[in-house]
């Protein structure tokens, strides 16, 4: 038996896609930080923070699973409180440690966008009522 949703639900296809926007951000960012080539600027930059090459890798597990966390409805909220920590943290760096003031746009921009979507009621489309198979229209 196939289960067909009432007509008055409504699907937040807005919310999924913006969602989906933000986490695969930090998911490509995260994956960045588990390189170890001669390329990798990430080692460079942890090297500079001076907490040690874990804490890359732990910035990295922080923001690939609360990445993936963060597409879903219910997981959201408590992704944005860590993916936000983490970009925090990114701009207390680059203003302190790294000496870097320019370097403050991208997280910057990353926490303002992962607040502002991660607080925003969803965007509902309402939901087409399916015709019954059952169902022949009439003339």
């Amino acid at each position: 038996m196939q289960h067909t949703p009432p007509a008055h639900q409504s699907v937040d296809l807005g919310g999924w896609v913006l969602r989906a926007g933000v986490a695969a951000f930090y998911i490509a960012f995260g994956a960045e930080k588990f390189g170890s080539g001669p390329h990798n600027g990430w080692i460079v930059t942890f090297d500079r923070i001076g907490f040690g090459q874990w804490f890359r890798a732990a910035t990295g597990v922080i923001e690939v699973g609360a990445g993936m966390l963060y597409i879903f409805p219910r997981t959201c909220k408590p992704a944005a409180v860590l993916l936000g920590a983490t970009m925090v943290g990114a701009i207390v760096a680059h203003l302190s440690v790294l000496g870097d003031p320019i370097g403050v746009v991208l997280p910057l921009a990353a926490l303002i966008a992962t607040i502002i979507i991660a607080l925003t009621p969803a965007i509902s489309l309402p939901r087409r009522p399916r015709a019954s198979a059952c169902h022949w229209p009439s003339r």
